[in-house]
Parts: C-alpha cells; structure tokens; sequence
C-alpha cells in the first residue's frame, strides 16, 4: 500500500497541472473573444452614434437654413398676428408689414423673463361698441394649446359670427425640434399660405391642424399631410410651402411674441388681461368672456 502513494501523488499532480492548463487556455479564449465582442460592439456604438449626428445635423439644418429676414404676409399686423373679424373673414391689417421682415431686427431681452407679462401690444379693452378683442399665442406641437382649442373653438367661432369678439392669432415655433421636423414652423408658415391663398379657409384651417394634434401628439404632420388639410378647404398651398415662403415671417413673429415677454404657450390676452393671471379661479375660459360681453 505504502510503495503506490508516491505513484498516485505524481499522477495527481500531472492532471491538476493538464487541468489548470485546460482553465488557462480556456480563460485565454474568453479575454480575447470579449476584446474581439467589445472592439466589434464599439464600432457599432460609434457607427450608431455617428448617423444620429448627422441625422440630427440635417434636420436641424432645415432651421438653420431658413434666412431672419424674408417675404411678410399682407394679411399680418406688426406683430405678426392675423385677426378675424368673422369665423370665415380676416381683418385688413390697420398698419401694413413692410415687404420683408427680419427677425434679427428685434430686440429680444438676453434672459427669458420670470412672470407673465401684464399686456402685450395689441392687448386693450374694447372701445364703446367695439367687439372684445383676443390675442392667442400659440405653437402648433403644444398640448395646452390643442386642449384650449379643442374646448373653446366653437364658442369663440360663436363670438366671432355674433360680432361680438375678435380673434387673432400669433402662432410661434417655440417647440421646433429635429424629433418634429419643425413643425411649429412649418404649420404656421402654411397658416400664413392659407391666409393668402384662402383668407375665409383661415380659422377653419388654424383649427384643423390643431384637431390633428391628438393623433400626432406633438410629432406633427409632414409637408404633404399640410398641403393635403389645406386642399380640401380649396387652398393651393404647394409652391409656398415648398419654397417655405413665410418661414422668416414665422421667426419675425416668434421673436415679437419674445420681445413682448412671452414665454410660454398658450398665452392669451381677452380685452386687456392675460388670462393666466386675470382669470378668476373655478371660471372656465367661456364663463371669463361671457361674463366680459355681459357687463
């Protein structure tokens, strides 16, 4: 018994050195399969991260490349709005554009401001047998503005055939982004083509792309979709948003909505007051304006 130890201690110790041997050149194979997997998901990483720079770039270019100064409505105030008079009539501007506008001609305040402003130009209380006036900031890709519109467009399309208000509207690109392709942008630079095109399509249209909000939820509508809603109202609009006509006139009437002290939307002005400060609590927006008509 004792003369096999020294045999069986040998053998042992030959098979833990084949088996460690075995564990090294299996650790071996591991380390450099995760180098080849690490160096292959990293080429992959910066492959991704490369194309979504350059996606980014392109669509944010569509920004860039819209010049501050171009072509203004004839249908717009100095302050870019456009004012209905009827549900289906548009206002003459009091004071006409001139020909161009240049949003880099606006003195826009450096630091955003930290309240509401308290009026904005435009902003008055009705003269005797003067209808109400109402001002609406706002951005196409807005969900706050979309739930405004869809509770009071009918009420204030009331108002306006009653000739008891009038409604204008200044609509921003506040919310433009390569993820919505710009589309406050180019939704208000159509709202403009139609108020050209088609003046008594304006509110009509103005309302249908809000409508579309809930299906789009802020992603918007493509260029075609636009043309498509404007069509159907009788509106050739495809060469002016080709050519994105009044894309500077929408960056003009961004910068007024700034220089003013906007700094969100909606913001809305009835009569003199801004209704996110003048409103009284538990009043919805109709219960306000009624309530303004009645006195």
């Amino acid at each position: 018994m004792g003369s096999n130890t020294p045999q069986q201690s040998r053998t042992q110790r030959a098979a833990d050195s084949r088996a460690r041997a075995r564990q090294i050149q299996q650790d071996q194979i591991k380390r450099e399969k995760r180098k080849r997997m690490a160096i292959v998901w990293g080429s992959v990483v910066a492959t991704l991260a490369v194309v979504a720079v350059v996606v980014a770039f392109v669509l944010s270019n569509s920004a860039k490349d819209v010049p501050a100064a171009g072509q203004s409505s004839g249908s717009a105030n100095k302050q870019g709005g456009i004012v209905l008079t009827a549900s289906d009539a548009l206002a003459e501007p009091k004071e006409k554009l001139a020909k161009d506008v240049d949003a880099d001609s606006v003195d826009v305040p450096e630091e955003p401001p930290q309240e509401d402003p308290k009026t904005v130009p435009g902003a008055k209380k009705p003269g005797k047998d003067e209808p109400l006036h109402i001002i609406i900031y706002a951005d196409l890709a807005c969900v706050h503005c979309w739930d405004f519109e869809e509770q009071n467009a009918e009420a204030m399309k009331r108002w306006l055939d009653e000739g008891k208000v009038t409604v204008e509207y200044r609509l921003l690109n506040f919310l433009d982004s390569p993820g919505n392709k710009n589309y406050p942008a180019r939704g208000a630079n159509a709202a403009y083509c139609v108020a050209e095109k088609k003046p008594e399509a304006y509110n009509e249209f103005v309302s249908t792309l809000f409508g579309t909000f809930g299906d789009h939820q802020g992603q918007g509508l493509s260029d075609d979709e636009i043309e498509a809603e404007a069509d159907k109202l009788g509106a050739d609009i495809g060469d002016c948003m080709d050519d994105g006509t009044y894309r500077p006139m929408v960056n003009y009437t961004t910068a007024k909505a700034r220089a003013a002290g906007v700094r969100g939307t909606p913001t809305v002005f009835v009569g003199e007051e801004n209704m996110k400060t003048e409103m009284p609590q538990g009043q919805s927006f109709e219960q306000w304006v009624e309530s303004k008509l009645d006195s």
